[in-house]
């Protein structure tokens, strides 16, 4: 196989990997959770806080969670594939913080909860929860 041939496919893959990675978006919309907004955050805050999360801000009705983002193993595995050097740059220069945002809002009978940040891991683990009947 000719060498830019098989460029050529190895970036294919890449776009099929990044395309995939990225249209899957968690569904953080119609959520709710019985009790005032006050209980609410305060048991989500219990619940990212046993799952790791440290609390940058908390009041009655909002709380703004984060954590050190750790580099992606398919792109990681990617890029080592392609050449070592983009791979260990990738991996020795990845840093960050992923932000979640919890904001409660008095509904009839419970607390409606709207979810925003870039840290998808955690809104779709947030959303499966409050969606689950461990949560209300």
């Amino acid at each position: 196989m000719e060498p830019g041939a098989l460029l050529f496919w190895l970036l294919v893959l890449a776009g099929v990997v990044v395309l995939i990675r990225y249209r899957k978006r968690p569904n953080t919309s119609g959520l709710f959770i019985g009790g005032p907004p006050r209980e609410s955050i305060r048991r989500i805050t219990a619940r990212m806080v046993r799952d790791g999360y440290a609390i940058a801000y908390r009041d009655e009705g909002t709380a703004t969670f984060t954590r050190s983002k750790k580099p992606d193993l398919d792109l990681t595995v990617l890029l080592l594939i392609l050449g070592i050097i983009p791979g260990l740059l990738y991996i020795g220069l990845h840093k960050g913080v992923s932000t979640t945002t919890v904001t409660a809002i008095e509904d009839d009978g419970g607390s409606e909860i709207i979810l925003s940040g870039d840290d998808h891991r955690a809104l779709d683990g947030l959303a499966r929860w409050i969606r689950s009947p461990a949560a209300n």
